[in-house]
């Protein structure tokens, strides 16, 4: 059932941002954070939406996710941080 599947995924979209939300970035550059804030914005969208029962932009924001996320590697690198991909 597609209902209990975006429930289910709000879920899980809920208790990944409560983690990230106690996880002390305050002395990370400024740009890192900003970037954790963006995931942290989108993935709460994301969980709205899965909660809200509309399918198609829940997908559409899960296809954008990793793109949103990708943005972490390259600031912390660009601040010397050695990044294992």
């Amino acid at each position: 059932n597609v209902a209990e599947e975006a429930e289910e995924a709000a879920d899980i979209l809920a208790s990944a941002i409560r983690r990230m939300q106690r996880i002390d970035i305050s002395n990370c550059p400024q740009d890192y954070q900003n970037a954790w804030d963006d995931i942290i914005d989108h993935w709460t969208k994301w969980e709205r939406i899965c909660r809200s029962g509309d399918i198609d932009t829940a997908f559409t924001l899960a296809s954008q996710s990793a793109t949103i996320v990708s943005r972490l590697n390259p600031i912390a690198k660009s601040h010397g941080v050695t990044v294992y991909d």
